[in-house]
């Protein structure tokens, strides 16, 4: 569970949570007309065939999205595996939080034939702290890659965190 526990220099410290709810299953999120989702496509990072195929056409309404809340004026860090489907061709993708203020990463991310872990971290200035996460940004054109393991978390990234229906937190150790 999600809560305080005392590190091994004897401090406070807060557990990290994964926001996003069914972290690994993006046939569980929303999703436009357009958007073909494949779920257990492909092996994931963890060797599980957990990982889902999201492609997204040259066009129609094309976008998959989770909502998360966020806290006015705290940092979060966004993170989600993806592999490309076929290497070099259609495979660029951008992230974003649906805030008109959240910063974004500075260029698309580009999957490769091997699994990454992309992130960036964004302060969050929106006042609406009900707040849709998109992994895949409607701007792009045609988007064909495997993604797996999306997590928004408060601060600097940590290891994966899974989620099912609730949102979850990593373990936690008494030292």
């Amino acid at each position: 569970s999600s809560g305080t526990y005392v590190d091994s220099d004897g401090l406070i410290k807060t557990s990290p949570v994964n926001l996003l709810t069914y972290s690994e299953q993006f046939d569980q999120w929303s999703k436009g007309s357009a958007t073909i989702i494949t779920s257990n496509a492909v092996a994931a990072p963890d060797d599980t065939f957990t990982a889902d195929r999201v492609y997204f056409p040259s066009s129609g309404t094309r976008y998959i999205a989770k909502s998360a809340y966020l806290y006015t004026g705290k940092t979060y860090t966004f993170s989600i595996y993806a592999k490309a489907v076929t290497p070099g061709t259609n495979n660029e993708f951008l992230p974003k939080i649906n805030s008109p203020t959240a910063r974004f990463p500075a260029a698309n991310f580009v999957a490769t034939s091997e699994w990454k872990r992309f992130s960036f971290t964004f302060t969050h200035t929106d006042s609406d702290a009900s707040t849709s996460v998109l992994p895949l940004n409607i701007n792009l054109n045609i988007v064909d890659v495997y993604l797996w393991g999306a997590q928004v978390q408060e601060g600097a990234l940590t290891d994966y965190i899974p989620t099912g229906a609730t949102i979850s937190g990593a373990p936690r150790f008494d030292h």
